[in-house]
């Protein structure tokens, strides 16, 4: 849950954080502020950060009991044979895609 919260917002803000970082140390005019950059941070840290994981724990427990599934197979069902991995098909395909190419 923490983990889906934080992993692509805080990868972005450091990336963005890195690259401003550069952008200031070589004097730019289009660096972000570091304070801007750190309430941004904060922001994102202490507030977007908990309401995420609160409506997470509320969303997953409304009713107040768990929603599992009603049944589960033990058995898995038996994979069909499909026609197109047969050898003599499989044979025809590459023969007609080969032709294709000599024709181009």
């Amino acid at each position: 849950m923490i983990w889906r919260a934080s992993l692509f917002a805080f990868m972005c803000f450091g990336m963005g954080f890195m690259l401003s970082t550069v952008a200031i140390f070589h004097g730019l005019l289009a660096a972000i502020p570091f304070e801007t950059m750190l309430i941004v941070f904060l922001s994102r840290a202490f507030i977007s950060l908990p309401l995420a994981l609160l409506s997470t724990a509320f969303g997953r427990n409304w009713n107040g009991f768990p929603n599992n599934p009603c049944c589960v197979k033990t058995i898995p069902p038996t994979i069909p044979e499909n026609w197109y991995l047969h050898y003599d098909v499989f044979c025809l395909h590459i023969i007609l895609d080969l032709q294709g190419k000599l024709v181009q």
